[in-house]
């Protein structure tokens, strides 16, 4: 979040005095709602490759057993898909009273890391991963996304 790709007037917006922190907790804002916008696009696509798949699997045969991992796969990448498109748009509500410190943003860039690139690695292998695999991986997405989401809480809420 450093400054050096800041257009002339966000730069200037963050020398007024008593801007900088609403423009700060703007800009993190944003920044939350591109990697929920990115990972949840990657779990859409992921979802559109099991749709198809279970389709190419029912297509050749209706009582393949395969069908309800896949179905058991789909209803917990949906839910959680859902989880991501409702939650709160980093500190949203807050914003204005609570001040994040910068180890949460580190803690949140690292997170955001995780989310992004395990998302891809698991759209990239799709199809060499059993059912059960991607299942415990999406378990585990939705888990450092729900720490994520932490952050964006005062402690004393947490």
């Amino acid at each position: 979040m450093g400054n050096e790709n800041l257009s002339p007037l966000e730069k200037l917006e963050l020398l007024l005095p008593g801007f900088k922190f609403y423009k700060s907790m703007d800009l993190i804002r944003q920044d939350d709602a591109l990697v929920r916008y990115a990972l949840k696009n990657n779990l859409e696509k992921l979802r559109e490759l099991i749709e198809l798949k279970e389709e190419e699997i029912a297509s050749k045969n209706p009582m393949d057993d395969r069908i309800h991992g896949y179905e058991s796969l789909l209803v917990l990448l949906r839910s959680f898909i859902q989880e991501i498109f409702a939650a709160q748009s980093g500190m949203y509500i807050i914003y204005s009273r609570y001040k994040i410190d910068e180890n949460d943003l580190k803690n949140i860039l690292n997170h955001d890391y995780s989310l992004i690139s395990n998302s891809k690695d698991i759209l990239n292998n799709f199809n060499r991963m059993d059912i059960e695999s991607i299942i415990e991986n999406i378990r585990n997405l939705r888990k450092t996304f729900l720490e994520r989401e932490k952050y964006f809480n005062p402690e004393n809420i947490r």
